[in-house]
């Protein structure tokens, strides 16, 4: 399944995430349809790309909730796994926010053609707050990984880190992407330190092919590495 992934990152919080798609996606209203097209109705005439957003989280609930909500048009059902919890300890907006704490906790969502970009223009970003560095990886890194939608190898998908060192969570952000069940890979990393314990706003872009990574409204540069 997808994952908004806090396996191997360090303890953080998420606060108003999404995944926003330019593009026609297929929509579930579920049980409360009527409610829901009223609702989205009124949303789409404040965001014009409301009717295109696949999956937003705003980590609402009550302190210590296991329930997450995808609040978007499709209604993804949302599960989480590890210690993954609704916490009012850290929040952004609202008052509470979604609390990994970096041992084996994720949410996860289900194989969707909503998450298989193609060459679609579309924009990933949510809130984060670094709350502490993240154990080592494999390469001795401290890597805190947000997003991850490769399934197994077999969609293509991206995938958004916070890149880290040796010693140190937030050294700069990953954005990269894998082929369709291939070995081809486009690997997009910028370097920049990224200060822990206070909130940080992150958008990553794919616009008319090319990658963008802004943080807290600024561009950042970045190189690409492909495979």
């Amino acid at each position: 399944a997808d994952k908004l992934d806090g396996v191997h990152a360090s303890e953080f919080y998420l606060n108003t995430g999404n995944l926003n798609v330019l593009g026609s996606k297929a929509v579930n209203f579920g049980s409360d349809y009527k409610e829901s097209l009223l609702l989205n109705q009124q949303y789409a005439k404040i965001d014009p790309e409301w009717n295109n957003v696949v999956l937003l989280l705003h980590m609402d609930g009550a302190n210590g909730s296991v329930v997450f909500t995808d609040s978007s048009i499709v209604r993804s059902p949302i599960t989480p796994y590890g210690n993954a919890v609704i916490s009012t300890a850290q929040f952004k907006f609202g008052s509470t926010s979604g609390y990994f704490d970096g041992n084996g906790d994720y949410l996860s969502v289900p194989n969707s053609l909503n998450f298989d970009f193609g060459t679609e223009d579309f924009t990933i970003e949510c809130m984060f707050y670094i709350a502490g560095n993240s154990p080592p990886d494999n390469d001795g890194v401290r890597i805190a990984n947000i997003l991850n939608t490769w399934s197994l190898g077999v969609v293509s998908g991206y995938a958004i880190n916070i890149y880290g060192d040796t010693t140190t969570t937030g050294t700069g952000i990953a954005f990269d992407s894998w082929g369709n069940g291939t070995n081809s890979a486009t690997f997009y990393r910028t370097s920049h330190s990224i200060s822990q314990n206070i909130w940080h706003h992150l958008a990553c872009v794919v616009s008319s092919g090319v990658r963008y990574i802004l943080l807290d409204g600024q561009l950042k540069s970045g190189t690409t590495t492909t495979l």
